[in-house]
């Protein structure tokens, strides 16, 4: 009985030591997995940390020159409507001339626009009465001075014009309404207002 129990001892401390080497083996199998997991983990953490800052980098740029961009719109609109101001009160002041400075440009108008010297001259209904009889006079004075048909007379109807005048030759008009002479002058004045404005 006593051998019995030693062999069974025996197997038992046998049992014991393989289950410890097992438990061992089990335990360092499962630090091996976990490690290899927590370094898996962390290498893909790392990974969509890295992805994550470059496409906020990207999308941070995009914002970035989308406003800029926004920002130029912007500025451009912006001077396009000082610009177009400017031309509206360039026209503002033209019409708002003293009377004497007002007659000689719209005779100096008529006399460039004249091709016989017997056209009529037209005006808004307020030039017509304020200055209109002046200004044909003014004009033929000047054309007389150049030696040139002086008949320019004050044409019986008037314009829905701000100011200026239209040269009428039977069916032909000159259009010179000083909002549409300003108009003309923009496409080759805009670089030099915008110089003038934006220096």
């Amino acid at each position: 009985m006593n051998n019995i129990e030693k062999i069974i001892d025996r197997i038992n401390l046998d049992a014991q030591e393989q289950i410890d080497k097992i438990n061992l083996q089990a335990e360092e199998s499962c630090k091996a997995i976990r490690d290899e997991y927590d370094a898996k983990i962390k290498s893909s953490c790392e990974k969509i940390l890295a992805d994550a800052e470059k496409t906020a980098a990207v999308r941070a740029e995009r914002i970035d020159s989308t406003a800029q961009l926004e920002a130029r719109k912007y500025t451009l609109s912006v001077k396009q409507k000082v610009i177009e101001d400017a031309f509206v009160k360039a026209t503002e002041k033209l019409l708002a001339l003293p009377e004497d400075k007002y007659v000689n440009l719209l005779a100096l108008l008529a006399i460039k626009s004249v091709e016989t010297g017997r056209e009529a001259l037209i005006f808004s209904a307020k030039d017509r009465e304020r200055v209109g009889a002046a200004v044909v006079e003014k004009a033929n004075g000047i054309l007389r001075e150049k030696g040139a048909e002086a008949s320019l007379v004050l044409g019986d109807q008037t314009r829905n014009i701000p100011g200026g005048i239209i040269v009428s030759r039977g069916k032909i008009e000159i259009n010179c309404a000083l909002d549409v002479l300003v108009n003309s002058w923009k496409s080759e004045l805009t670089m030099d207002v915008a110089n003038i404005l934006f220096e």
